[in-house]
This record gives C-alpha cells, sequence and structure tokens, in this order.
C-alpha cells in the first residue's frame, strides 16, 4: 500500500476551505446579505425605543401650510401668515387662514387689551379643525359663545386655536411655552388631548 502524500491528507478536511477560497466573490456578498436580511427581520419585530419614537412624525393634513419647526420639541409647525382653500369631491369648500403668530386664527396681538381674557387652546387635529373652515373651528365657536353670553363692555374673551393635527402633549406643550415666552400671556391655557402614544402611527 502506497503511502498518502501531505498534500491528499489535506485535502479532506481542507476541500471546504479551498472550496470557500475560489468562491469567496460570490459567497461573502451572500453571508452579509443573509445576515442583513436578519437584522432587518428582527428590527421589525423589536419595538422602537422612545427616543426614537418620539422622532417620528407623520402629518396627512392640509401638509402645504406646515412647516418643520427649529425647536426639536414641535417638530413641525403652522406656516404664518399661510391661506389656502380646499374644495374636496365629497363636501363643501373651507378656508384655512393661519395668523402671523403661526396660529389658525384671527389676527392677534400679543399685547392683551385691557378687558380681555384669553384662552389659549393646544391640541391636535380637533382643535385645529381639520375638516372645517375657519369660522366653524372650537376655539372660533367658543369665544363667540362665551361674548355672547357674559362679554360686554368691560370683559372681552379672546380665545387662541393652538392646535396643529397630529400633535401630541409634548408638542402641544412646546407651543403653549412659545407663545408664553413670546408674550401672548394667556389667562388659562387648556390642553385638548386625544394623541398619547406615538407621533406618527
Amino acid at each position: 500500500m502506497e503511502p498518502i502524500r501531505r498534500d491528499e491528507q489535506n485535502r479532506g478536511p481542507g476541500s471546504f476551505w479551498e472550496w470557500f477560497v475560489r468562491r469567496q466573490y460570490v459567497v461573502i456578498p451572500l453571508i452579509l446579505l443573509a445576515g442583513l436580511l436578519g437584522a432587518e427581520i428582527w428590527l421589525h419585530l423589536k419595538p422602537l425605543p422612545p427616543y426614537v419614537t418620539d422622532l417620528l412624525w407623520i402629518q396627512a393634513a392640509d401638509m402645504g401650510l406646515h412647516r418643520p419647526s427649529d425647536d426639536p420639541r414641535m417638530l413641525v409647525e403652522l406656516i404664518p401668515g399661510a391661506h389656502d382653500v380646499f374644495r374636496p369631491a365629497d363636501g363643501p369648500a373651507r378656508e384655512v387662514t393661519v395668523n402671523s403668530l403661526g396660529l389658525r386664527d384671527p389676527e392677534r396681538t400679543l399685547i392683551k387689551p385691557d378687558g380681555a381674557y384669553r384662552l389659549l387652546i393646544v391640541g391636535s387635529s380637533t382643535t385645529y379643525g381639520a375638516a372645517v373652515s375657519d369660522g366653524d373651528t372650537l376655539s372660533a365657536h367658543l369665544e363667540r359663545l362665551l361674548n355672547r353670553r357674559f362679554g360686554g363692555d368691560a370683559l372681552r374673551f379672546e380665545v387662541w386655536n393652538g392646535g396643529v393635527s397630529a400633535y401630541t402633549p409634548m408638542q402641544m406643550a412646546a407651543l403653549a411655552d412659545r407663545l408664553v415666552e413670546e408674550g401672548a400671556a394667556p389667562d388659562v391655557v387648556l390642553f385638548q388631548v386625544h394623541l398619547l402614544g406615538r407621533r406618527a402611527f
């Protein structure tokens, strides 16, 4: 019986590595692709951490009237001075006007007039009035009601609309803070809270 040469002896166990070296340009990309696919599946199944979900935001209403905000707590805000008329196929036209303070409201002055009682309502789409015209928002109705029932020569109610569609409490608080810092001096700040979860979904 002839002795087995050293190179033949290495062919058995070493044959996988020889095969791998010859095909490394195909095998390595396939291994990387499988790893990326596994990571993608793992990320989809794992809940996102709070510091990521706090950065998510989706706005689907009146897109042309919004812009990114410089305040990282707000993410998005209404464009001061913006105006549009929407004419949906299944309903009446609705007018949306944003004042110079970035609120869906008539033009307001930061300096409170004598005898004025100022309420600021911050909220999401219900406060904003996503499906109605300017005069039919919650704040517009409340302002008319308060002035009709309780207003007079010595007392005038102002109800400011601080609603932005999809806002969560953190964004609402940031908007209220900004207005107070600018000198709005509301007597009452009301939060209309509907969205407690993730901003985007």
